[in-house]
């Protein structure tokens, strides 16, 4: 399934970090929000017409759940250097 993503999506995302971390209370980081966008996108719970913005509360709530996930199964490892 693509999923566009905006333009500013990478600096949305590093921007969201901060964010998304405090409530998933876990040390997050672009890779991890990334992460998560792939889950939810996965899941189906991300519209693959819709470009990812930046300011979307339902989003980050999403991306919260994703990346808790994240931490819970996979330990916060998303790549081969983790």
């Amino acid at each position: 399934m693509p999923i566009r993503l905006g333009s500013t999506w990478y600096l949305a995302a590093l921007a969201r970090t901060q964010r998304i971390a405090a409530l998933a209370s876990c040390p997050v980081d672009v890779e991890h929000v990334l992460a998560a966008v792939v889950l939810a996108a996965r899941k189906g719970e991300l519209d693959p017409n819709t470009t990812l913005s930046s300011d979307d509360p339902a989003l980050v709530e999403v991306l919260v759940g994703h990346v808790k996930t994240v931490f819970e199964q996979f330990g916060g490892n998303v790549g081969r250097d983790d």
